[in-house]
């Protein structure tokens, strides 16, 4: 890749898991304890598209890179 390590489907799913599924624990100070990563599969719908919202406003933001949408991405490959 343009960074110079390799980087497979996993590590990219982790890594986007990791910026953008984050749970943030605070304790009853509102000091944060602990932030986990979940798990995209535990997601309700509309917590995953809100999820795929994040990822396109920063690939947007920092890449100037439009990410399809679901019905946009069908589209383009069913005439392939």
């Amino acid at each position: 890749n343009e960074a110079g390590y390799p980087v497979c489907d996993y590590d990219t799913h982790e890594i986007i898991k990791a910026k953008f599924n984050k749970k943030v624990v605070e304790n009853k100070k509102g000091l944060i304890d602990i932030e986990t990563v979940c798990s995209t599969t535990d997601l309700s719908k509309e917590e995953f598209t809100k999820f795929i919202q994040r990822i396109q406003d920063w690939l947007i933001d920092n890449f100037n890179c439009i990410l399809p949408s679901a019905e946009e991405f069908n589209k383009i490959y069913e005439n392939h």
